[in-house]
């Protein structure tokens, strides 16, 4: 008996041991080994003092990206208010946008201030736009900031209509099935721009509005410089197609007209 109990917790140990392995095999999987981590620590140290000596990098924190073998460090530069994440590869490779593109998009403050003006537009504009229908029938608008890292150093600053940002809007109204789209794309071009200049937002830079009409994309651009103008010559901006959102090579976000052929 005494042989047959030892055997079993024999048994059970080496289970035990297995599932500890297995579990471990899992995290590192996940997450690496703490002395592959170490390593990739002081190779991203390295990369900072050899490119950033005069600066105030510092790694916050290095994480790992299971899905691409490679690990990330987190960068802090309160001087010139950054927060971003380098990156080296699993071939030993270091990826720095901020070095290569001169500038880093501020993710964080683009995202709180885009919803900030969505939610501030939508409110000024719900009685002429039906964005509360219900199923796939709403119209859609979105902002887009232009918001280079660096410009705040506070990074808990709030959106005020008082600040330079420009910004574009997009409006995705619901297919148009009756009337003259073009009449309905004027009207609203001249809604968004009267309501941005009588409550100060200085920063509207450009405005596109499309819609569907038996399955052809329509669509009109309104540039800032174009704001004044009269609505027959606003009708000569109506195109067939549509305009995508893009970022040129300084950052700056744009509108690209897509042209789209009918469906057959």
């Amino acid at each position: 008996m005494k042989v047959k109990f030892n055997l079993k917790k024999i048994i059970y140990f080496v289970i035990l041991v297995g599932i500890l392995a297995f579990l471990f095999s899992i995290y590192n999987a996940f997450n690496s080994n703490p002395i592959s981590k170490g390593i990739a620590k002081n190779k991203l140290n390295k990369y900072i003092e050899e490119n950033y000596s005069d600066k105030d990098f510092i790694i916050k924190d290095v994480g790992y990206n299971f899905k691409f073998n490679e690990y990330y460090g987190r960068i802090i530069s309160q001087e010139e208010g950054l927060d971003y994440n380098i990156t080296l590869s699993k071939n030993g490779d270091i990826i720095d946008l901020y070095k290569e593109n001169g500038f880093i998009e501020d993710v964080e403050l683009n995202n709180r201030f885009n919803k900030k003006v969505e939610e501030d537009f939508k409110e000024g504009l719900k009685d002429k736009v039906s964005f509360n229908k219900d199923g796939n029938k709403n119209d859609y608008l979105f902002a887009y900031f232009n918001i280079i890292q660096g410009k705040y150093k506070d990074r808990d600053i709030q959106y005020s209509k008082e600040l330079d940002d420009k910004f574009l809007i997009q409006l995705n109204i619901h297919d148009e099935k009756d009337g003259d789209y073009r009449d309905r794309f004027v009207d609203l071009a001249s809604e968004i721009i009267k309501y941005a200049e009588s409550n100060g937002y200085k920063g509207l830079s450009a405005i596109s509005i499309s819609t569907y009409i038996n399955d052809v994309e329509y669509s009109i651009l309104v540039k800032r410089d174009e704001f004044s103008k009269d609505r027959e010559e606003l009708y000569n901006n109506i195109v067939k197609g549509g305009y995508e959102v893009n970022r040129n090579s300084k950052g700056e976000v744009q509108f690209k007209y897509i042209e789209k052929e009918e469906k057959k």
